[in-house]
């Protein structure tokens, strides 16, 4: 019953804040302009100049990256290490997003306006958000070792070449256990970040081994309701899917319309996470201890 009703909301508080999505969607669309401006100056002037382009847009695009790779080797590397530049920038933007949508949602904030609350929330909270990041590595390193000792046991299992049944199950039990593991520690961190907003603890450590407590004592509410919004996540993608599927990209209207439907399904992924955000509050105040 709890997690339906944090479930129901987290939809409400999260229809009733749009500004938040609109942020976070603008911190993201801010960033990967530069990676798609950065990647143009690279692959427009071999995909101009070869028949590589016309390799790409045909679908035939193993001759494509050979040339592209090739041609602008040097530059490409210069893409990665500068994505992997702007990946540690949006880590450091992220505790900032995390405490101004938190302190939005603990905290009335009729009287001062969204705005007040969400820049007042990011700056209360940084800190301490940070702090958490690092600590983190707490949960992280574990969660690796526990997959590479699932992955060991895995390929004994696997030994026999000969069962590709098999191996399919175990390859895909081997996704499954590594999302899970992914997602449980991301789910830790959403509820340390919630008890450090919610009692105004100072001590991330504690607010972490707090979480882990809670995450262990409740496992079927808590991954539950992470889960239902996960799917809620999943039914925005495969209607983004569908609609992107019913027309080809062979016009220029067709692909402009293309690219605003990503754009919507982008501000729709960024709206659930404040939904997230908003049902872990509720269950949160419903279940804590």
């Amino acid at each position: 019953m709890s997690v339906m009703k944090s479930f129901g909301k987290g939809i409400q508080d999260a229809l009733v804040r749009p500004k938040a999505a609109i942020i976070i969607y603008l911190v993201n669309a801010a960033l990967a302009a530069v990676i798609y401006f950065l990647a143009l100056d690279i692959f427009a002037p071999v995909l101009s100049r070869s028949p590589a382009g016309e390799d790409l847009l045909g679908g035939r695009n193993i001759n494509a990256l050979i040339e592209i790779l090739a041609g602008s080797g040097h530059a490409l590397g210069g893409l990665v290490s500068m994505g992997a530049v702007l990946l540690v920038l949006y880590l450091f933007v992220l505790p900032f997003l995390y405490g101004g949508v938190l302190n939005d949602l603990v905290r009335p904030r009729e009287a001062v306006g969204f705005g007040a609350s969400f820049w007042a929330g990011g700056g209360k909270y940084y800190g301490r958000f940070l702090r958490l990041e690092v600590l983190s590595l707490l949960l992280w390193v574990p969660a690796a070792i526990l997959f590479i000792l699932a992955g060991k046991a895995l390929d004994a299992a696997a030994a026999d070449p000969l069962k590709e049944q098999l191996n399919f199950y175990l390859t895909l039990a081997r996704v499954i256990f590594a999302l899970f593991l992914f997602f449980g520690v991301k789910m830790i961190l959403d509820y340390a970040r919630i008890r450090i907003a919610a009692s105004e603890l100072h001590g991330t450590l504690a607010a972490l081994l707090w979480a882990t407590v809670f995450i262990v004592k409740k496992p079927l509410k808590s991954l539950g309701l992470y889960y239902i919004l996960g799917l809620t996540a999943l039914a925005g993608l495969a209607a983004y899917w569908g609609v992107q599927s019913l027309f080809a990209k062979t016009t220029t209207a067709a692909v402009l319309t293309g690219f605003v439907l990503a754009q919507f399904h982008i501000l729709w992924r960024s709206w659930i996470k404040v939904a997230y955000q908003a049902a872990q509050v509720k269950l949160y105040s419903l279940e804590s201890f």
